[in-house]
């Protein structure tokens, strides 16, 4: 789990840099900026969903896929790294999706309660 853990982090900052440089690189400077703030949006708003199942989930895929053994530095290795990456970054949208897009909305419902449950103590 380890190497897997140290090749998801440079699997990320790989895309962050290529995202980047391509933004660079393209004439259009308005759909750069854009391309790359949903990118960066989209990781942002996963980010908690694939820090809590990350590790659970890489752990089960060692069990299950690797048995025990560790990852040796093949092409086989590198794609099964290669759709684990996938499979956690779906998996973090699916939890966002089921948990956390309407965090915002509660938090302003919460707080509004809690206004109203203070007036009417003081009343």
């Amino acid at each position: 789990p380890a190497i897997s853990d140290g090749l998801v982090g440079l699997g990320v900052a790989l895309i962050l840099v290529l995202a980047d440089a391509r933004e660079r690189s393209t004439v259009d400077k308005h759909l750069r900026s854009a391309r790359l703030k949903r990118l960066v949006e989209f990781f942002s708003d996963i980010s908690y969903s694939l820090y809590a199942s990350h590790f659970p989930i890489l752990v089960l895929a060692a069990v299950w896929l690797l048995d025990g053994k560790q990852l040796d530095l093949t092409v086989g290795a590198a794609s099964l790294v290669v759709c684990l990456v996938v499979f956690l970054v779906t998996a973090a949208r699916c939890f966002w999706f089921l948990f956390e897009r309407h965090t915002g909305r509660m938090r302003t419902a919460l707080g509004d309660l809690l206004i109203l449950l203070t007036r009417s103590a003081k009343s």
